[in-house]
Parts: structure tokens; sequence; C-alpha cells
């Protein structure tokens, strides 16, 4: 066949050019058009698996390390979650631990200085401080004290709150407030 009536894609140009910007099709008419020889072939087959890893590799690291904002854009704010928790990483005397769950923490503990009279009240003083962390602002959710015990042996008091929705109990909407001494808080909310 002359060069005239040859079809486009059996042409080794557009072997080349498609092995450059789409290796998969490029490939595809190298095996089968093109007349090199095996060694070529292969050669080239690896040559454009590492030119594509390449390529994946590079525009996957201009997405994470460039952060895919424009210049002089502003980083978004935190919402008021996160700032809560911010704030209670702040004031903690030790480092949080905390482990969250559908975007709620299910266990918080820290060292927080904490005022009140009685546990009671440490605890809800605490929870009022950090009610964004525990998405406690809404005016129709309300906190009722479902039980209090201690002090036990180690010091530990635990205070029990029930969630309400505008007066009514939420099933299985229950946080433990274990104020230490003023100083330590550990809070458990557990939810169905």
């Amino acid at each position: 066949m002359s060069s005239s009536t040859t079809p486009w894609y059996r042409t080794e140009r557009a072997a080349i050019v498609l092995l450059v910007l789409f290796p998969p099709a490029g490939l595809y008419l190298m095996w089968r058009f093109q007349d090199w020889d095996s060694r070529r072939k292969q050669i080239t087959t690896g040559a454009s698996v590492l030119w594509t890893a390449g390529v994946i590799c590079g525009i996957t690291l201009a997405i994470v390390l460039g952060g895919g904002g424009e210049e002089g854009e502003e980083p978004v704010a935190a919402g008021p979650q996160e700032t809560a928790f911010r704030e209670l990483e702040a004031d903690s005397e030790r480092p949080i631990n905390l482990y969250f769950q559908n975007g709620f923490p299910r266990s918080v503990q820290g060292s927080v200085a904490v005022q009140g009279a009685d546990a009671v009240e440490r605890a809800r003083n605490f929870l009022e401080t950090y009610e964004d962390l525990y998405l406690q602002s809404d005016p129709n959710l309300a906190l009722a004290v479902r039980d209090t015990r201690g002090p036990e042996e180690d010091g530990l008091e635990h205070v029990a709150f029930y969630q309400t929705y505008r007066g009514y109990p939420v099933h299985a909407g229950e946080i433990v407030v274990c104020p230490l001494m003023m100083a330590l808080a550990r809070l458990r909310r557990f939810r169905a």
C-alpha cells in the first residue's frame, strides 16, 4: 500500500504521537500495526508504562501539594466544632485523646480546669464551654441529669446527662462526664 492510501492509525507517526499523548491507544496501534521487532516493542511498552506512571504521579503531586486553590485564595474557615476542639486542645494540660464516630466525639480525654461547686456544676460548665464540639448549640437541645456517681475509690465522679429535643428525651442520647478534682474530664455520648 502507498502512504496516501494507508489509514492514519496505521502510520508510525500516529503510533508515536499516541504513545506520548494517550499511551493505551499508542500501545495498541504499535503492537497491532507496526512492523517493529519484538525487542523494540517491549522496550517501548516499558517506557510507555513508566511515562504513564510519571504523569499520574505528577498530577497527583500537583493536586496534593498545590492545594488546588487559586493564588491569594483565603483558606476555608474552621467550623464551630473544629474551633471548639482547638479551644479544648489549647486549654488542656495534656494532649487530647479523641475518638470521633459519624462526626460526633464518642470519647474525649484531656486535663482541663473546670470551675464549679460540685460534679454536676463542673460537668455542666465543661459542656457549656465546649458545646459546639458536642453539637449542642441548637436552642432546641438540652441536657438533663440522669445520674451521678462517686466519688469512687480513684476519686472519679460520674455525671450522666440525657439529651432532650424540645423537652422530649432523645433515645440513646447520653453524655457521661467524669470531672476529677476540677481538672480531668472524660466524655462519652452513646447514640443508636
